[in-house]
């Protein structure tokens, strides 16, 4: 409508010379209208110099059409991938774009985006308290690891810290429900270690040999990870005692790639490079279901939904790149969508919204938003 209009007043003739400031005023109305016109229907915004579509699904051709699919954001192949996660106000999505984090409001046709959280380097992760009131992101430069702990209410920097001896950073962190405590894993000077961090006032709280994939319950109280390559440990998040070890087979030991505990901490999931998905009942540690996809290349994250009945997972082959939705009692598959063909990279992150209706996907160059209810018929 808006752009209609907007083309109907540009492409008027001008009937007299006194119709000039007339005509002038048409212009202008015929601008704003084109505007308009242009926000409904998708809006290129530009973020520290990358040009983003946000959109409805389906207007981009390469976006594959699915009726749960409410909204899309196109980065181009500028960006070098996007983590998403949303508030607990279930409409705002946060995602990280170069060296920002925009807040997105998720509204059907458009996308506007305030506030941004603005750092000195590229974002290269991020992760949001459960209250939504803490978010941390992670910064790499020539020093090392920074961790810059913000205030989502007010958008403020509560507090940066330089992360001492940390040479490599492989995006496996996880923040506590209550924003208090940071757990990471990364090479520390040839020495592999996962560690939990109080980040008011900062202090580490126990460190431990292991790497790869980590988790925290939802209630704080447990941290898992990888020890030895052979063993996932689970742990005390106040002492660093050990609860649960779970022994992995020889043939996966070396190609586990994420952790994820169900909402009520009686589960554990965990999947590897073959994209096949173990589901283990905690505290025993005893294996209870494997869902045996084995498709292509998995993605970084898998997510159980709020109520817990189901897997958010993914990957790519050489024919484009996927969303799964698992049933997280029975391990079948409910449903398989397609996210395009626009990289060869799989989905590198999933996000709820706090009460389950919603679904986002961050990609490399795109994320998208479902209604969930719809996704999985």
């Amino acid at each position: 409508m808006f752009l209609l209009a907007g083309v109907y007043l540009f492409s008027k003739p001008m009937s007299s010379i006194q119709g000039q400031e007339h005509r002038h005023k048409e212009l202008v109305f015929g601008g704003i209208f084109l505007l308009l016109g242009l926000l409904q229907s998708g809006v290129f915004l530009s973020v520290y110099g990358t040009a983003v579509l946000s959109s409805p699904c389906g207007l981009i051709g390469k976006y594959i059409n699915n009726s749960g699919c409410i909204h899309a954001f196109d980065y181009g192949e500028s960006n070098d991938g996007v983590y998403v996660a949303f508030l607990p106000d279930n409409q705002t999505l946060a995602q990280n774009i170069k060296k920002s984090i925009p807040f997105s409001p998720i509204s059907g046709w458009v996308g506007f985006w305030t506030p941004i959280l603005r750092h000195d380097d590229d974002v290269q992760h991020f992760l949001v308290s459960k209250d939504g009131k803490r978010l941390t992101s992670f910064t790499v430069n020539r020093e090392g690891l920074h961790l810059w702990l913000w205030d989502t209410t007010n958008q403020n920097l509560m507090s940066k810290q330089f992360v001492p001896d940390e040479t490599y950073f492989n995006n496996n962190t996880a923040l506590s429900n209550n924003g208090e405590l940071i757990a990471f894993s990364g090479d520390k000077q040839g020495d592999d270690r996962i560690e939990i961090w109080q980040l008011q006032p900062w202090q580490k709280q126990f460190s431990f040999p292991g790497e790869g994939p980590i988790a925290l319950s939802l209630d704080n109280k447990f941290l898992v990870g990888f020890e030895d390559k052979s063993k996932i440990v689970i742990r005390d998040t106040e002492s660093g005692n050990a609860i649960t070890t779970i022994d992995i087979p020889e043939s996966r030991a070396h190609s586990m790639r994420g952790l994820a505990f169900s909402p009520d901490g009686q589960q554990l999931a965990g999947f590897d490079r073959n994209s096949t998905i173990f589901i283990w009942q905690i505290p025993t540690g005893d294996l209870i279901h494997t869902f045996q996809e084995d498709w292509g290349y998995p993605a970084e994250q898998l997510v159980y939904s709020p109520d817990g009945n189901w897997l958010a997972s993914g990957y790519y082959d050489s024919d484009g790149k996927y969303l799964t939705i698992w049933d997280a009692k029975t391990g079948q598959l409910q449903k398989q969508t397609t996210l395009g063909k626009t990289t060869r990279y799989s989905p590198k992150s999933f996000s709820f919204t706090a009460d389950g209706q919603l679904l986002a996907v961050g990609m490399n160059d795109a994320a998208f938003v479902f209604e969930f209810e719809k996704l999985r018929q």
